[in-house]
């Protein structure tokens, strides 16, 4: 009799099991973990998405902007409410365009005169995370599986602790305390591209600050119409290479 009643507990938990996978497909209950290196693989796999439109929010001039991100082939095109770029990575040209100021800047040789410095076909944060899981000082863990707007996502955390001075803050000098990075990211199983950011720092002391964004992606629904180079009718021109 006690063997039937754990025969009948076991089917019930394996039919518990199966039915929430049937309507929680998104959810691993056993997840699979993913090397460093294989995250890295995904990563870099990102940069090479060669046709999508992305939208996300960004602080610009203290403001909150909404900026459009249009890749197609070698051509990088920023969109936000006073300005835009195209870049095209292979012939090396450069527009940047200010509404507001009515001026166009642009350059043959990007690498060398560009002011944006689009290096990557994919969202801004892909190649600095494969830079930090390059990092030997980085912490790395796999966290699980996760759909991010229907796409299935993994889910991985990057941390750091910096002593105090080590930590640049650019031309604020550096932190006075020691502080801790924690950057997670929500990687596209498919395309590699990151769909979610959120980076957290925390300093020795209490104070906290998280910043986060997320991506708004289609892929393959650029045209070559949507890339061609902009019309500069109307704008002051200035030729970035003569300076």
């Amino acid at each position: 009799m006690k063997g039937i009643v754990i025969l009948i507990i076991v089917i019930l938990v394996l039919g518990g099991i199966l039915t929430f996978r049937v309507f929680n497909p998104e959810i691993n209950i056993f997840p699979q973990s993913m090397s460093k290196e294989e995250v890295r693989q995904l990563l870099e796999k990102g940069t090479q998405v060669n046709n999508y439109i992305a939208k996300y929010k960004k602080e610009i001039d203290n403001k909150e902007q909404e900026v459009t991100r249009i890749v197609k082939g070698n051509t990088i095109i920023l969109k936000t409410d006073t300005l835009y770029t195209w870049d095209n990575l292979e012939t090396k040209e450069q527009f940047i365009i200010s509404y507001d100021k009515k001026v166009a800047l642009f350059t043959k040789d990007r690498d060398k005169s560009g002011i944006v410095k689009n290096t990557s076909k994919g969202v801004p944060e892909q190649v600095t995370m494969i830079s930090l899981i390059d990092d030997a000082q980085y912490e790395y863990k796999y966290i699980k599986k996760e759909k991010v707007k229907e796409n299935r996502c993994i889910v991985i955390e990057l941390k750091r602790k910096y002593e105090a001075g080590e930590y640049s803050l650019g031309i604020f000098g550096s932190n006075e305390n020691a502080v801790e990075i924690k950057c997670k990211i929500w990687i596209d199983e498919n395309t590699g591209m990151i769909l979610k950011a959120e980076a957290q720092s925390t300093e020795e002391g209490g104070e906290k600050n998280t910043t986060a964004v997320e991506y708004d992606v289609q892929w393959n629904v650029v045209k070559e119409e949507d890339v061609e180079k902009p019309n500069l009718d109307g704008y002051e021109l200035v030729d970035l290479d003569a300076r």
